[in-house]
């Protein structure tokens, strides 16, 4: 048979190892919770380079078409 002293100290023991898990799981948690957010704002951050990047391509175009005509002008300037 156990000793009383020796339940008694295997009881603390495991309420002492319920409260590192209680901290553990509320710590896991919060990362958790933060990841999350983390991740959320990646997509957006995403999302907005996605923007940018097609925003980026029709400015392009833009400036590839002015200098096309650019080139047309100096072409019939040099023909006068």
């Amino acid at each position: 048979m156990t000793p009383p002293d020796r339940v008694s100290q295997l009881r603390n023991d495991v309420d002492d190892l319920y409260e590192i898990v209680s901290e553990i799981r509320s710590t896991v948690d919060g990362h958790t919770g933060t990841l999350a957010e983390h991740t959320r704002t990646l997509a957006d951050h995403t999302r907005t380079l996605a923007d940018h990047t097609r925003t980026l391509a029709d400015h392009t175009r833009t400036l590839d078409e002015h200098g096309a005509k650019l080139d047309e002008i100096l072409d019939i300037l040099r023909a006068r």
